[in-house]
């Protein structure tokens, strides 16, 4: 579970790490869509609040590819293993297509790859082969991948829409269906409509809202098929969420961590894939102006995590998106709401300010116990350095909103500063903006410390470089 419940995770799977340095898809990207025309902290803090923030940040991306990158692994298994349910003259050419595939010092060796397994897909439609075997799909979605590593994206977005447009409406003919698909096929469409939800956003982000339903709708399967004790936290209806939930006015806590285990679960492989998806789709909602339905999915992680005695470093970072999912109520209820004080505004950045500072009071503990290096992986230090660079910069948004100008510059020198040490170039380029947008806004308020705002346009210029 550990890999793969790294979704919040910075380093995605070996497969993913080249596209992702050059392509940076995802829904977490940093140009994120939005419903209504922001202030300017919609831009900066959705986008920053990726990580179940899902919003905008690239590097919330590479953790969820980690777990795309594990359906990968599944798929190349199905062509390796001699025995396997394709036609004959299927398996020959899917056989070629890996063979072309690993040989690393052919430059053209994914070209030539995706070439083999085109021709197996078209036989195997000659063929009669059903489009919803998970062979078929599995085939589809390696052929989805090659389009991926050749940089052509939109095809690859492509072949993953029709895997989910087929399998919808082979469902739609007989909704008993449901029941009986393979787990491991339910699986499949699940990663399948997370990949295909991540890269709509700069490719057909008209389509992104449609790839959401349809994730809601394969979580919501998955769940309902797993034993009930697996899932029990799990209580908010993921497809419901027209009318968004109540955001609770109460300064956030961890959920209690009563120190009891639940009952093992019964399959670890689908619950890592669950929890990666619905913290996702919880992002998806912070980012569809639905913060307080994206609160309870992750306070719900928050609380399967604790009981699954998974590492800490996890749960920091689900609770820097809380944090955000704060200050996203606070953007929309300032758009919509003069009266802030009324709407609760103000005090939904108060309480997104403490998300941000209990993350990092928890980081300095953990350290000064030495419990970092001495009770977790490496994987463990980079989940605590990324979450400690987006509640640092998180506290600079805030900061910021409060027209606290000076504090706001501190915290978004440490940001830069721990977010190129941790590798974060989306964060990076975040903290560009909001450099430059905090300039702007110390100049427009007619700040009298003059200092203050030349170091802060002086500083626009340094990070620009």
């Amino acid at each position: 579970m550990r890999n793969v419940i790294r979704r919040i995770r910075i380093a995605p799977s070996a497969y993913f790490e080249n596209q992702l340095r050059a392509a940076r898809l995802g829904s977490r990207s940093i140009s994120q869509h939005h419903l209504f025309k922001p202030v300017p902290l919609q831009n900066s803090c959705r986008n920053y609040h990726a990580s179940s923030t899902g919003q905008r940040v690239g590097y919330w991306t590479r953790g969820r590819l980690l777990l795309w990158g594990s359906a990968a692994v599944a798929v190349i298994a199905y062509f390796a293993y001699p025995i396997n349910k394709y036609p004959e003259q299927v398996a020959d050419l899917i056989r070629l297509g890996l063979y072309a595939e690993r040989k690393t010092n052919d430059p053209e060796r994914f070209k030539n790859a995706l070439q083999y397994y085109l021709a197996a897909v078209t036989v195997a439609d000659h063929l009669g082969m059903s489009k919803v075997l998970e062979e078929y799909t599995g085939l589809q979605i390696k052929i989805g991948q090659m389009y991926e590593e050749d940089g052509q994206l939109e095809d690859a977005l492509s072949v993953y829409d029709s895997i989910l447009t087929t399998g919808l409406a082979w469902l739609q003919e007989d909704p008993r269906r449901l029941g009986e698909m393979p787990m491991d096929q339910v699986r499949r469409y699940l990663l399948v409509s997370v990949r295909a939800a991540e890269m709509s956003e700069h490719i057909d982000n008209a389509r992104r809202l449609e790839y959401m339903s349809l994730l809601g709708l394969w979580i919501t399967t998955l769940q309902k098929r797993l034993p009930p004790a697996d899932v029990a936290t799990f209580v908010t209806p993921v497809l419901d969420i027209e009318t968004d939930s109540v955001l609770p006015m109460v300064s956030y806590h961890l959920p209690t961590d009563d120190g009891k285990s639940s009952p093992e679960v019964s399959d670890m492989n689908l619950m890592e894939v669950l929890l990666l998806a619905r913290d996702y789709y919880g992002t998806l909602c912070v980012q569809y102006d639905r913060p307080g339905v994206g609160f309870t999915l992750k306070d719900e992680n928050i609380r399967q995590l604790q009981q699954m005695k998974m590492p800490l470093p996890q749960i920091l970072r689900i609770q820097v998106d809380i944090g955000s999912a704060y200050v996203t109520y606070y953007e929309i209820q300032n758009l919509e709401n003069p009266d802030k004080h009324e709407s609760g505004a103000e005090q939904s950045l108060m309480i997104a300010k403490k998300c941000f500072q209990d993350v990092i009071n928890s980081i300095t503990e953990l350290r000064e116990s030495g419990a970092e290096g001495k009770d977790y992986n490496e994987e463990d230090r980079e989940d605590v350095d990324i979450a400690q660079s987006l509640a640092v910069f998180g506290l600079a948004v805030v900061e910021a909103r409060q027209r606290n100008y000076s504090k706001a510059l501190k915290f978004l020198k440490e940001a830069r500063i721990r977010a190129r040490g941790a590798q974060l170039p989306e964060l990076t380029e975040k903290i560009k903006e909001e450099w430059a947008l905090l300039a702007e806004k110390i100049n427009g308020d007619k700040i009298m410390d003059t200092d203050a705002l030349a170091e802060a346009l002086a500083s626009v210029e340094t990070v620009r470089e």
